[in-house]
C-alpha cells in the first residue's frame, strides 16, 4: 500500500490552496487502490472533482463512459494547480 500522511506541509499547502480557491473547508484523506503513486517517494492525487457542479443529464461519472466536466470547473482546477505549484515551491521537502 501506499500513504502520505495529509498532515504534511505539502498535503496541507495543497488543500489550504484548494479551499482558498472553493471557499471549502475540506480536509485531505486516503482511498484505497493500487496506483503507480507507490512507485514516487511523496504523491498524492489532487483533482478538479467538484460533486456540487452542475452538468448536462448526458455528461457521465468520473472515470466512467462519457466523462466530463463543467469549464468553470476546470478553470477553476488550473488555478488552483498553478497556485498550489508556485506555493510547494517554496516548501523545504
Amino acid at each position: 500500500p501506499f500513504l502520505t500522511d495529509p498532515d504534511t506541509p505539502a498535503m496541507q499547502t495543497l488543500v489550504r490552496t484548494y479551499n482558498e480557491y472553493t471557499g471549502r473547508d475540506a480536509k485531505g484523506f486516503c482511498i484505497g487502490g493500487g496506483t503507480y503513486a507507490r512507485n514516487f517517494s511523496r504523491a498524492c492525487a489532487f483533482g478538479p472533482n467538484d460533486p456540487e457542479a452542475k452538468l448536462p443529464a448526458w455528461v457521465g461519472p468520473e472515470h466512467g463512459p462519457d466523462e466530463g466536466i463543467a469549464e468553470e470547473t476546470l478553470r477553476r482546477a488550473l488555478k488552483i494547480y498553478i497556485v498550489s505549484i508556485a506555493r510547494l515551491m517554496r516548501l523545504e521537502l
